[in-house]
């Protein structure tokens, strides 16, 4: 018989899927939403660009001359160079967005693409970079803690 994990987990079983730890995730939760919305916002954006950071190291690089799916030439660099954070705190929200394409068009063909073969990068590099860093609130609680104790 496996061990009940005390912290909070979502356990995998024939059944389904059950969520143990209620209490400690709604005791982070808490503690989350005792920090100011200016903390959880500045804990979220360095968050979302460690993310960011990630997701650049694993984009791929266009070829000099190379010709994209709408047929413009692609300057290489410029898919890396397309990632954006950005956080915003309308009313008691706060919100942070980690995107990737505004100044180029073809990403989601790039991020998409599995079967497309990447001298530098490879597909899905956003949403690896993504999953990478989960789980993310307990890495925002704890930025907010180092920020509080001005280690951040």
């Amino acid at each position: 018989m496996r061990s009940i994990p005390r912290k909070g987990a979502a356990v995998a079983s024939n059944s389904g899927l059950t969520l143990v730890g209620v209490e400690f995730t709604m005791g982070n939760l808490r503690r989350l939403a005792r920090g100011s919305q200016k903390e959880a916002a500045r804990a979220m954006n360095e968050e979302g660009n460690a993310i960011k950071t990630a997701s650049m190291k694993r984009t791929p690089v266009s070829r000099k001359g190379s010709i994209g799916p709408s047929g413009d030439r692609l300057r290489p660099g410029n898919l890396r160079a397309s990632h954006r954070v950005e956080t915003v705190t309308p009313g008691d929200n706060v919100i942070t967005t980690v995107s990737v394409g505004k100044t180029a068009p073809y990403a989601r063909f790039v991020h998409e693409i599995l079967r497309n073969k990447h001298t530098v990068g490879e597909a899905k590099f956003l949403e690896k970079s993504f999953k990478e860093r989960r789980p993310i609130a307990e890495k925002i609680a704890a930025r907010i803690d180092l920020n509080r104790a001005g280690r951040g």
